[in-house]
């Protein structure tokens, strides 16, 4: 979690000769971009998890696609077979 200390920010932009209202704005602002922008921990361990289910789910498709492509050669070679025998 970010900790971002708006009071002390603002008090900050007050001593540099920004208005009170100004200093409130730009610190409220800022605190919205960090809030919406900022990743999280629980963010990125849901983005890790979330990789690691397209992992096996493309591992799971890969299986299947090798088991289709198998059984496509076995009848393949079944259909020359036979027609090598009627030929």
């Amino acid at each position: 979690m970010l900790i971002f200390d708006t009071l002390a920010f603002a008090e900050r932009l007050e001593k540099v000769n920004f208005s009170h209202e100004q200093a409130k704005v730009l610190t409220e602002e800022l605190k919205n971009i960090l809030d919406d922008n900022i990743a999280t921990k629980l963010d990125i361990q849901e983005v890790k998890r979330d990789i690691q289910e397209v992992k096996r789910d493309i591992k799971e498709l890969e299986m299947r696609m090798t088991i289709r492509l198998g059984s496509l050669m076995v009848v393949a070679v079944g259909a020359m077979a036979t027609l090598v025998k009627l030929l």
